[in-house]
């Protein structure tokens, strides 16, 4: 019996002292996990530096930084007389739901070859129309081109998504021939208008003068076209072999006269053609 409580004595003491600290809570088992912050894009669609993960919305993920082109759409190329703008894709989505299209006009954009508009997509819009190119079909399409056309625009389609990435072509522009998807995301791309767009205007420019004709050699009928060029500071014969950047008052003047007079201009017994690179509201990929 002695022994006994020997015993059942020792196992009191040892299970005493592996007991906890009293001042140290236990673990709850009915505690919810930690659940750590979820990475999203400000503003500006940027992350920080050790942040690469997708932003995702509904459906659909996405690079959320600004610059991350996910869609564009564009025709270009073929046989044309050089640009004397800044050629802008048609349609560029970017991460951050920027929106910068462009439509060919009469009096396009100072400094660009289209009239260009700047508009946002919130992350809802944003999400429904990449699950609407999604659900397209997109992915399983090639491109298409027939070699019997020369010298015809091609249109092009760029998608990166979803973790996929793709960039279909089509030649030339408008063939019959474009698979079904290719068409249905075009004309997707073509409507998608933010409510908030605003023509876009920028102020820098790179500016260069040609001249292409003697004023001798045309009719009076065809001089009266043209208007003379204002800007007795910048005589046009200097700018014909290089281009130099305008920037500020003297930018918007240059830009103003273009956009209301026309790329070809009278100066002095010359006719000469004025071209103007306009800075990018976003890098063009």
């Amino acid at each position: 019996m002695n022994r006994l409580m020997i015993v059942l004595c020792a196992l009191f003491l040892l299970t005493g002292c592996a007991t906890s600290d009293p001042s140290t809570p236990a673990a709850d088992p009915t505690r919810d996990p930690l659940v750590l912050p979820t990475l999203t894009p400000t503003d500006e669609g940027s992350t920080p530096d050790d942040a690469s993960d997708d932003v995702a919305s509904g459906g659909a993920s996405w690079n959320p930084v600004a610059e991350a082109v996910i869609l564009q759409y564009d025709e270009g190329g073929g046989f044309r007389m050089a640009p004397s703008g800044t050629q802008l894709p048609l349609f560029t989505l970017y991460g951050d739901g920027t929106v910068v299209w462009s439509q060919e006009s009469e009096k396009p954009s100072a400094g660009f070859e289209r009239e260009v508009f700047v508009g946002k997509l919130t992350p809802e819009e944003m999400s429904a129309l990449l699950d609407f190119v999604e659900a397209s079909g997109i992915w399983e399409i090639e491109s298409v081109r027939d070699e019997m056309i020369a010298d015809a625009p091609t249109s092009y389609l760029i998608a990166s998504f979803n973790d996929k990435q793709r960039e279909i072509s089509v030649y030339p522009a408008g063939s019959p021939e474009a698979p079904a998807p290719f068409a249905t995301v075009r004309d997707r791309l073509l409507s998608e208008r933010p409510t908030n767009s605003a023509r876009y205007d920028a102020d820098s420019f790179l500016f260069q003068a040609q001249q292409i004709n003697n004023l001798g050699e045309l009719t009076e009928d065809q001089a009266v076209l043209y208007e003379w060029w204002p800007f007795e500071s910048l005589p046009l014969e200097q700018y014909t072999s290089t281009q130099v950047e305008f920037t500020g008052e003297q930018a918007t003047a240059i830009a103003d006269f273009v956009r209301d007079n026309g790329k070809i201009v009278k100066y002095q017994t010359q006719l000469y053609q004025i071209s103007l690179f306009g800075e990018a509201p976003r890098p063009v990929q």
